[in-house]
């Protein structure tokens, strides 16, 4: 999304998520994505996709998984 303000990018989320696309990342511009290779920019997005994909896993399992040494 390019050019948006916080609110109009809230307010395009609430309408298309519920829609049920599968597989798809949401992003922003920021400026040095505008100046970014496609194939960089993808990559960006798959990490930070992966990240916080992450995240949302680990707030919804049961626990953290912690070994201790010696």
């Amino acid at each position: 999304m390019y050019d948006l303000s916080n609110e109009e990018v809230k307010e395009s989320l609430r309408k298309v998520k519920p829609l049920g696309f599968k597989g798809v990342i949401y992003a922003t511009t920021a400026p040095n994505s505008l100046t970014m290779k496609l194939n960089e920019l993808i990559e960006e997005w798959l990490k930070k996709d992966a990240y916080f994909r992450q995240l949302r896993r680990m707030k919804k399992g049961p626990c953290l998984n912690i070994e201790g040494s010696g």
